[in-house]
């Protein structure tokens, strides 16, 4: 082959060589752009959720201080009936002692036990506030009707009912509508523990 035959044929080999390096790097080029551009878009999505959308989500409220369920000294009430399953019975204060009123019967209990459960009151503030009854349905907390009732005698001012409900999915509390007034709690299930060590006062249970 003559020098400029050479000459030639080595230039037309680097343009090829040339042509088949541009060609491979253009996909590579396109898809850093691509990536790029989705990068931006994943950023602006995370700053339209954070700036507008998660400030329309509404949390539970919350308690801010812890008040108590019921806020009243135990020396404040002078009856309480009980409806839990299917005990029926009235607890009435006499002098510094308790009475049990059942349907037969009449007889002291251990007053140390009642004035616990009164006093219990003060030591479960409401771990949530879910709303009034009129905006709440109440059938989705167990409240319509309620399983249990609990209604405190006051010895002077309206009397005092606690509507328990059903439990929260965790099992840690119970939901109860107070009345008057018709508000809707989450309380500590520890609750139904003292009602319960209360409805153990009564011997009977009520007839169908």
């Amino acid at each position: 082959m003559a020098p400029a035959d050479a000459k030639r044929g080595m230039t037309v080999h680097a343009s090829h060589g040339s042509r088949g390096h541009g060609s491979t790097d253009a996909p590579f080029a396109s898809r850093r752009w691509l990536l790029l551009g989705m990068a931006v878009l994943a950023a602006a999505l995370g700053a339209f959720v954070f700036a507008v959308a998660l400030p329309r989500i509404e949390a539970p409220k919350r308690q801010t201080e812890a008040r108590p369920l019921i806020d009243f000294p135990p020396s404040d009430f002078d009856a309480i009936d009980v409806e839990r399953g299917r005990k029926e019975f009235r607890l009435v204060r006499s002098g510094s002692a308790w009475d049990i009123q059942e349907a037969d019967r009449t007889e002291p209990v251990p007053d140390d036990r009642v004035e616990e459960f009164l006093a219990s009151f003060a030591e479960l503030p409401p771990l949530a506030e879910i709303g009034s009854s009129a905006e709440v349905p109440l059938a989705d907390f167990g409240l319509a009707p309620a399983r249990d009732l609990v209604t405190l005698h006051r010895t002077e001012g309206e009397q005092i009912q606690l509507r328990i409900g059903g439990r929260n999915p965790p099992l840690t509390g119970v939901y109860v509508e107070i009345m008057p007034g018709g508000q809707v709690v989450l309380v500590g299930a520890v609750l139904l523990l003292e009602i319960d060590k209360l409805a153990a006062l009564a011997s009977h249970e009520a007839s169908e």
